[in-house]
């Protein structure tokens, strides 16, 4: 058996196992922004939010996963929905079964979009599967988690910030010559990066960035630029992070992206694949990227399913570039990648997502 599907085996397995037993007793409110169905708060005219929004095939599929596994799964399309119907106390009307809460993402854009919904549920006495507010804004804020991941060493790219008040933090901007890549500050699913978000540093830097901070209308984040291979790791709180295995992102069947990006284009239409980067890489540069995954996850607090993205040099030394709460769950994603190589599906993982936070709120017994 590969050691990936004896991972599999030993730290999912049982979870699927204890989840047949929670549908009896445990019913879902899930706040699934959907795109058609989720109308944006909020929006940027450049690029809309709503490219980070579930289609409807992968609410479908999401929601549909659950339902087999046996759950009682009260959608909801917007945060609004679903605070309303907390609000008037219609989830006091909805049985016996223990509600816990899961939110997908979130329709309005900027910072503290992402706990919204952890915050409300924490003010109402209920309990939420994934993050907790703190760390769902704290990842969102790629500035600050990059500081605080840099306390590990050198395992994320030198940053910079560029406030549109009062310019950049501290008088520092990257050096000329500098190959840097600009993203905005609080998005997510590559919002407001092109293939030029990479730049070599000179003194147009400022006013263009200025011009972007204004049109997103929030702070922008420019980070040393690592040319070399994506990967992505699929992570399993238990509450401890375990990596599952390491996935390669390939565009155009280009494994090795060196200068290319996954830009909002590419992420938008889903025009990017996977490959199996522990089969391909070194042993030893694939435990490393785990470990570090693993050592990330622990100090920023994630919980139940979650994943570490990162760019590797062609030296072999990787460095964090993002950091997931709530990763995509449905069949194109890493995820789903990683559990097919395993022996598992797609459609487990929703159940698993499930599984794991009922245990850690005490809503079954850890396997």
């Amino acid at each position: 058996m590969h050691r990936r599907q004896s991972r599999w085996e030993c730290l999912v397995r049982p979870h699927l196992k204890e989840a047949r037993d929670l549908a009896t007793h445990i019913q879902l409110a899930v706040v699934c922004n959907t795109r058609g169905r989720t109308e944006p708060q909020s929006n940027y005219e450049r690029q809309s939010i709503d490219s980070r929004f579930y289609s409807p095939s992968e609410t479908e599929f999401f929601l549909g996963s659950l339902r087999t596994a046996g759950f009682l799964v009260h959608p909801f399309f917007d945060e609004r929905e679903f605070i309303q119907w907390v609000s008037k106390g219609q989830h006091l009307e909805v049985g016996p079964r223990k509600l816990l809460v899961i939110s997908t993402g979130a329709s309005f854009p900027g910072v503290g979009s992402k706990s919204l919904i952890p915050a409300f549920c924490r003010l109402h006495g209920l309990e939420i599967i994934g993050p907790d507010p703190h760390t769902a804004s704290l990842a969102r804020h790629k500035y600050h988690s990059n500081l605080i991941l840099r306390t590990l060493g050198d395992i994320a790219p030198q940053s910079w910030c560029y406030n549109p008040s009062y310019g950049w933090l501290r008088n520092l901007r990257p050096p000329d010559g500098q190959r840097v890549i600009i993203k905005l500050l609080h998005e997510a699913a590559s919002l407001g990066i092109d293939q030029q978000s990479i730049t070599a540093v000179d003194a147009t830097l400022t006013k263009r960035v200025k011009e972007i901070a204004r049109d997103f209308r929030q702070s922008v984040m420019v980070q040393e630029f690592v040319s070399g291979d994506e990967v992505e790791v699929p992570l399993l709180c238990t509450p401890r992070p375990h990596a599952l295995t390491s996935v390669g992102i390939s565009i155009k069947d280009l494994l090795h992206l060196d200068e290319q990006i996954l830009t909002h284009t590419l992420s938008q239409t889903e025009a990017y694949g996977f490959w199996d980067f522990e089969s391909n890489a070194t042993a030893k540069l694939h435990m490393l990227v785990c470990q570090l995954a693993e050592d990330c996850a622990e100090l920023i607090g994630l919980r139940d399913l979650a994943r570490i993205d990162f760019r590797i040099d062609k030296s072999g030394r990787p460095k964090v570039i993002d950091v997931s709460t709530s990763p995509y769950l449905n069949p194109h994603s890493s995820f789903a990648f990683a559990a097919k190589l395993a022996g598992g599906s797609a459609a487990e993982l929703p159940v698993l997502l499930v599984a794991l936070g009922a245990a850690r709120l005490g809503c079954a017994r850890a396997p």
